[in-house]
């Protein structure tokens, strides 16, 4: 019986993250007035400055 629960439950759990999987953007926007580009630089592999891109998930 106790197999039979935990299969079930890690089958439920494998259906769900492999549903969640898909995302939509929705809008993109600059945000003008966020410094963190500037106080909070960060380099790629190339050493060279990389862009910050933020996102929000509403659920």
């Amino acid at each position: 019986m106790r197999n039979i629960l935990l299969s079930l439950v890690l089958l439920f759990a494998a259906i769900s993250s492999a549903l969640a999987q898909e995302l939509t953007v929705k809008s993109f926007k600059l945000a003008g007035s966020d410094l963190t580009a500037q106080t909070q630089p960060r380099k790629d592999l190339n050493n060279r400055n990389c862009a910050v891109v933020k996102v929000q998930f509403v659920g």
